[in-house]
């Protein structure tokens, strides 16, 4: 499991684009990638001010001790840490 990251943004907005920065910075390290993976594309428009891409996170589903169905990404940055 994926220790806690601190993030700094005050909106979400800011804490998503910070997510995706060390999301991607994670995937760029192929120490702590799962295959190369590269589930995080960004493109950032300097002339709009804009961040723009995509994402792919595989997931799996689960039945708890309750019945009910739980839906949990499959970790593929590991360790998941600020950097």
């Amino acid at each position: 499991m994926a220790a806690a990251v601190n993030l700094n943004a005050t909106t979400i907005e800011g804490q998503l684009i910070e997510i995706l920065q060390i999301m991607q910075n994670k995937e760029n390290n192929g120490e702590v990638t799962v295959n190369g993976t590269n589930n995080i594309t960004t493109t950032e428009n300097n002339d709009s001010a804009t961040l723009s891409g995509n994402f792919s996170i595989t997931f799996k589903k689960t039945v708890n001790a309750s019945g009910q169905l739980v839906t949990e990404a499959v970790e593929y940055l590991t360790p998941l840490t600020t950097g």
